[in-house]
């Protein structure tokens, strides 16, 4: 019993240390580390929100869940957490559209998509950020307009693709899982030309 009782102390001696070193880091940081932690936060839990069923979004355990996998994101964009709230945002938005809400609004798929993107290009700004590190104004305005334009780009060809795909007639040929493909091809290709431009901010 002692040596549990003992284990225990120590534990909490372990998280107390992390929690100062936490407070510690955030105090250090400078307004545009933080900044992009928060727009990490809010993407990922406005990315979350529309995963999940709308008739039971605003229940109060589900914003409690989209904050639990948006924080650590947000603190920690080094580390695994980024990759596992995107990850589980995916999961829960593929068993949304396949057992619970089969109609979903196509603008809710585009909204998802950008919420996802925004959130994975700032934990990976941030993540090569040291906390204190003084940003100018032009390098954050570069990547804002930068992450904008592949963010209205794919957006924009999604919408194109769906709403052509809406005039083709149902389950006739394979003119439509081509179509797919090519608009899905034509997003990644621009995706790509944008992030291999000369002087890309990370």
């Amino acid at each position: 019993m002692r040596v549990f009782l003992a284990d225990l102390h120590y534990a909490g001696l372990g998280l107390l240390s992390r929690i100062r070193a936490t407070v510690a880091t955030l105090r250090r940081t400078t307004a545009a580390v933080l900044l992009l932690r928060v727009l990490v936060f809010g993407a990922l839990l406005v990315a979350f929100m529309l995963s999940v069923p709308r008739a039971i979004v605003w229940l109060p355990v589900f914003p409690a869940v989209g904050v639990g996998l948006a924080l650590p994101a947000a603190l920690y964009p080094r580390t695994r957490a980024v990759g596992f709230a995107l990850v589980t945002i995916a999961a829960g938005w593929l068993a949304t559209t396949t057992f619970v809400d089969t109609n979903f609004a196509p603008a809710r798929v585009l909204g998802l998509a950008a919420a996802l993107y925004v959130a994975h290009a700032a934990a990976a700004f941030a993540a090569v950020l040291p906390n204190d590190t003084a940003v100018s104004p032009g390098a954050l305005l570069r990547w804002a307009l930068r992450t904008s334009l592949v963010v209205a780009t794919s957006v924009g060809l999604g919408a194109l693709g769906l709403v052509a795909a809406a005039w083709l007639p149902q389950a006739q040929g394979i003119v439509a899982p081509l179509l797919g493909s090519a608009v899905a091809a034509g997003i990644v290709a621009v995706i790509v030309w944008l992030a291999r431009r000369p002087g890309r901010v990370p």
